[in-house]
């Protein structure tokens, strides 16, 4: 047919061969017109629509249209109901609209497996918080989540922050940071650097960012590796203003580039080693 190229050609073109496919989806996958009151959110990896999430949907029932809905994903969870992992919005507006049913495609899986699709499916998603992903990462049992999970579980630092909201003492959003660090340092220094952290300014709003998490863990990391007091840096970290001293550091990388919590890490080092004769590599 003119001005149609058939998919083979467009992938072959992309220098693309066609390999065995191991797998039957229909052994897996199933299409489903699900009613409304069967489909249910799993709060486990979950969390609740945001104040933008609820404007979205509002806006999108203004112009409700089958053909811009496509399919949501989901997987039985017993009872006749079925767990969406992908798709939340549109079923609340579906619902909103008065439908009947939902056009969906269904596979069976554990909470594990389920977690471990809307990590999947989400992942590219700046329309998903980093937050639901890392609660899908930690309900999967993704080790550096898990990890990441307990330190602030043992601290008492919260990352349940709405929106647009400032972080109160003890809350953060840094949890993919956090993962990072567990990665790279280990889970005894993160969780040394995040309670000296949160203990040196415990009242202090806007203080556990993903800038401040990084910049003290590594000059933590630094300086057990220089066997060198901890005590002294417990005595410097009460009188850093971690925002002024993240404004500083973007002028650094603008200046002499780098990387933002590096020039964190050696400012807060640099603050440690005044006054003593053997300092710390920065």
């Amino acid at each position: 047919m003119s001005g149609f190229d058939p998919i083979a050609e467009v992938a072959e073109g992309l220098g693309l061969a066609r390999t065995t496919c191991a797998d039957n989806p229909s052994d897996t996958l199933e299409f489903l017109w699900l009613r409304p009151n069967q489909i249910v959110i799993d709060r486990t990896y979950q969390r609740r629509v945001s104040d933008a999430g609820k404007a979205r949907i509002k806006r999108a029932l203004k112009a409700f249209d089958w053909r811009k809905f496509g399919v949501i994903s989901v997987v039985p969870v017993g009872d006749d109901q079925y767990a969406c992992i992908d798709g939340q919005h549109r079923s609340i507006m579906a619902w909103a609209a008065g439908a009947a049913v939902v056009p969906a495609v269904a596979f069976k899986a554990d909470v594990t497996d389920q977690a471990m699709a809307f990590v999947g499916v989400n992942v590219n998603r700046t329309t998903v918080a980093s937050i639901d992903k890392f609660r899908a990462r930690v309900a999967a049992g993704d080790e550096a989540a898990v990890t990441a999970q307990e330190i602030m579980d043992e601290l008492g630092i919260s990352a349940d922050v709405a929106a647009g909201c400032s972080l109160a003492p003890h809350q953060t959003r840094a949890v993919s940071k956090l993962e990072k660090l567990v990665k790279i340092i280990g889970r005894g220094l993160t969780f040394t650097a995040l309670e000296m952290l949160r203990e040196a300014q415990p009242e202090q709003t806007n203080l556990l960012t993903a800038f401040a998490v990084e910049a003290v863990s590594m000059a933590v990391a630094k300086l057990v590796d220089a066997e060198a007091d901890l005590d002294r840096l417990a005595n410097v970290l009460p009188e850093i203003d971690f925002e002024s001293l993240k404004d500083d550091c973007k002028q650094l990388v603008k200046l002499q580039g780098g990387q933002l919590a590096r020039h964190g890490t050696a400012s807060i080092l640099r603050l440690y080693n005044k006054g003593l004769r053997d300092k710390v590599a920065a």
